[in-house]
C-alpha cells in the first residue's frame, strides 16, 4: 500500500476508536454503515467514469 492509502485508513481507524470509546458499539455500527455507503457511491461513480459514458 502506498502512503496515500494508509492515511485514510489510519483516519478511519482513529474515528472508529474515538466513536467506540465515546459512544459505544452503536456509534461504530453507524459510522461503518456510513463509510460503506460512501465507498460504494465512490466506486460506482468511478466505474461510470471509467466506461467513458
Amino acid at each position: 500500500m502506498s502512503t496515500f492509502d494508509t492515511i485514510p485508513l489510519g483516519l478511519i481507524a482513529l474515528a472508529v476508536l474515538f466513536a467506540f470509546t465515546r459512544y459505544g458499539w452503536r456509534a461504530v455500527h453507524w459510522l461503518g454503515c456510513g463509510i460503506g455507503l460512501i465507498g460504494l457511491a465512490l466506486a460506482s461513480l468511478g466505474r461510470d467514469r471509467g466506461e467513458g459514458r
